[in-house]
């Protein structure tokens, strides 16, 4: 549940953040009177990006281990897993 939380409320919200400081630093030119770096921002932009995907990444192996699909699996972590029991369709069908 932690991956999907982190993913969604701490790494998107930042890279929309860092994306909207990226084009307003970077079309204004203001970032040197302000002493901002819109390489940095560039920068933290990327590892951001690149964050987010290894996150969704881990988060599609655990869908694969638990035989459920990407959505499917990220509902199930937002209800915080509430009466979700691994692999209960395929025991069913059994």
């Amino acid at each position: 549940m932690r991956t999907i939380t982190q993913l969604t409320f701490e790494t998107f919200l930042q890279l929309v953040l860092q994306i909207r400081m990226l084009f307003y630093f970077g079309a204004n030119m203001s970032g040197d009177n302000l002493g901002v770096s819109v390489s940095a921002i560039a920068i933290s932009v990327a590892l951001s990006t690149t964050h987010a995907i290894i996150e969704a990444f881990f988060l599609y192996m655990e869908a694969q281990a638990s035989r459920t699909s990407f959505l499917n699996y990220c509902i199930i972590c937002f209800n915080g897993r509430f009466g979700w029991v691994p692999f209960n369709d395929h025991l069913m069908r059994s």
